[in-house]
């Protein structure tokens, strides 16, 4: 869990590589489903927020859909500006 807590304060503090590194890391090793939601989401920002989009996108289509990937996924729409 303090991984996940470190990549959300990498992105506040805008290293957006780093958070997104770090949300990788916390989300290996089968992680609790409480670490899982907000790593996944520092993942997928911090990948966005570096410019890597299809990066972002690779990773949401590799998962189950739920309502949280449908939500991530327009966020990488949105930011990309990509309706893709």
């Amino acid at each position: 869990a303090a991984t996940a807590h470190l990549a959300l304060v990498a992105l506040v503090e805008g290293d957006a590589a780093a958070a997104a590194e770090r949300a990788r890391e916390a989300l290996k090793n089968d992680p609790p489903s409480e670490v899982v939601g907000l790593a996944r989401f520092v993942r997928v920002v911090g990948l966005v927020a570096a410019g890597r989009h299809a990066e972002a996108r690779a990773e949401l289509a590799a998962e189950p859909p739920d309502p949280e990937a449908e939500a991530l996924a327009g966020l990488v729409t949105l930011w990309a500006d990509d309706p893709a």
